[in-house]
């Protein structure tokens, strides 16, 4: 498999900031774009999908080391599988993939080619068995496992589709529950698990689409309440948040203003609706997050201005509008929320009533003193943050500017929230609204499906190359230059004062020795080809004097 891995160096000039590299993964070569999608780290490694001429859209995966291939053409030749993550168990990854024999059935994968393979055909001969459920295509952070066990959605012509669970073998697969009996469907939708129990909806004929809880038996299998006698409930997926209660939206009513925020602790008595506004919620659903043993989220608002920010402590009665000081929205990207340094970051616009500003990323403390616009990025239109992701020190986020859509991080400050690029960027519009837009953490590095520069949509990872808590010269004992820096093939180690015996020692972040060599004199050109680039810490000892500093590898 041939791609092209390029490092490229970004220089940010204010003080908050340090150098970045931008490593790229050209892995269509060429102008054509791979667009890598669903990032999801498992057993040490990530994997994503890409898409190129040669095979379609397959699974692909990269080590920690950088190396990047694609684990196997599953639909063979041009055509493509469309691989979906379903999840982790036992250390495997566990998706759905399609081939002409098989239909789109179960697979599996420990990170090798040879250990690439279907794991079951759940609906023999070239039917369909497994199912995407729609929590799966949105969320890296997939919570559908639980007691070695992943709960998704299986299909078979005695039993439709229904909930299945596996352990990641053959014989470990099995049919949970079949909740509309014989071969109608539940259809279940939004599987997510909360303290041991698996949480979905789904449809067993008699009551629509509503909650049902399960411990992975058929007898353990349950409807969880039936919110909406007469029709089903159902709006969006479950959302696990703080002390072990699950927090979701469902429709009470047969009416669009009937969707509200429900709690529940696993019993039905314990399943209850929380306060919602006058005017209902609408067609505005938001996220939920946990900061401070309360939940935030956005819900519509009473006073016609669009959405607010409201909390809840879990209770009907402790539920309520957030602060008049934090913002209202208008927009429906304004779901985003992050927990940054004791602080909830979030996206919100049109402050106050009568007072309109566009969607920018603001902070709170909980206070409403201590809540406020982080900083405007695109004056009197939206930047509309989205993809808010912390690496170390830093908080990234993709953000709209006169048009252009690009990535930016901050430290939480006005003056340290900047754009980020490469040097020789050539598209001012790296990210378009079109595609599944993402930012994703592996190996302290971030990753994101991007198009900086002609190589159209490709795999990139963002990293620190001086962060905050590496000071760049840490013992002065001796006088040692290192240059240059960055360097690429080869490295000069310069020494000015006299020594004995001398050696340096390359390591990098992990803490592995990559290069090891004695001095034997005060002017020396060490090789380090065929390094990876990044950040390495350069140790120089002279006799029991050491000096360390950072040594960027291009």
């Amino acid at each position: 498999m041939k791609y092209l891995y390029l490092s490229l160096l970004c220089f940010i000039c204010t003080p908050a900031f340090a150098q970045v590299v931008f490593n790229n993964y050209d892995i269509s070569t060429g102008a054509d774009s791979s667009t890598p999608v669903q990032f999801v780290n498992c057993n040490n490694n990530m994997y994503f999908f890409a898409n190129t001429p040669a095979y379609g859209t397959e699974l692909w995966m990269i080590d920690k080391n950088g190396n990047t291939q694609m684990l196997a053409d599953i639909n063979p030749g041009a055509s493509s599988s469309d691989p979906l993550i379903i999840g982790e168990v036992n250390g495997k990854l566990i998706f759905i993939a399609t081939d002409t024999a098989h239909g789109t059935e179960l697979w599996i994968t420990d990170g090798t080619t040879s250990g690439t393979k279907l794991l079951i055909d759940i609906y023999p001969g070239n039917k369909s068995g497994a199912r995407s459920s729609m929590k799966n295509i949105f969320d890296n952070k997939i919570q559908n496992s639980v007691n070695g066990k992943l709960y998704f959605v299986g299909q078979t012509a005695a039993n439709g589709s229904e909930l299945w669970a596996t352990d990641g073998t053959n014989t470990g697969t099995y049919l949970v529950a079949d909740i509309q009996p014989g071969p109608g469907s539940s259809f279940p939708s939004d599987i997510n698990t909360v303290n041991g129990k698996v949480f979905f909806w789904a449809n067993d004929g008699i009551h629509e689409y509503e909650p049902w809880i399960s411990d992975g038996t058929q007898a353990g299998t349950s409807l969880l309440k039936d919110i909406n006698p007469t029709s089903g409930s159902n709006f969006v997926r479950f959302s696990t948040t703080a002390n072990g209660l699950c927090y979701f939206w469902a429709r009470a009513d047969h009416t669009q203003t009937g969707i509200g925020p429900w709690v529940t602790d696993g019993t039905t008595a314990g399943t209850i609706p929380l306060k919602n506004s006058k005017n209902g919620s609408g067609s505005f659903i938001s996220n939920f997050v946990a900061y401070k043993n309360k939940v935030y989220y956005y819900n519509h608002s009473d006073t016609g201005i669009a959405a607010q920010l409201w909390v809840t402590d879990g209770t009907y009665n402790g539920t309520h509008v957030f602060s008049n000081a934090a913002p209202n929205t208008y927009h429906h990207c304004s779901r985003n929320f992050l927990v940054f340094k004791d602080k909830l970051y979030f996206t919100g616009g049109l402050y106050k009533k009568d007072t309109f500003s566009s969607c920018e990323l603001w902070v709170t403390d909980g206070t409403d003193a201590g809540t406020g616009l982080v900083k405007d990025l695109n004056g009197n239109d939206n930047s509309t943050p989205v993809c808010l992701t912390q690496l170390g020190n830093y908080l990234y986020f993709i953000a709209e500017d006169s048009g252009y859509v690009n990535l930016y991080r901050t430290d939480g400050t006005t003056s340290g929230t900047q754009m980020l690029a490469p040097y020789n960027a050539t598209n001012k519009n790296a990210f378009d609204w079109g595609y599944i837009l993402s930012l994703h953490t592996y190996n302290n590095k971030i990753w994101t499906s991007a198009a900086f520069t002609n190589t159209g949509v490709e795999l990139w990872s963002v990293e620190d190359v001086f962060p905050q808590h590496i000071q760049a010269n840490t013992n002065n004992t001796a006088d040692v230059r290192i240059y240059p820096n960055p360097a690429h093939n080869s490295v000069t180690i310069k020494v000015t004062t006299a020594y004995t015996t001398g050696s340096v020692t390359l390591t990098d972040a992990t803490g592995r020795v990559v290069k090891s060599q004695k001095l034997s004199s005060n002017l020396e050109t060490i090789s380090i080809y065929g390094i990876a680039p990044g950040m390495y810490m350069a140790d120089v000892w002279l006799d029991d004097r050491r000096n360390t500093q950072t040594l960027i590898i291009q």
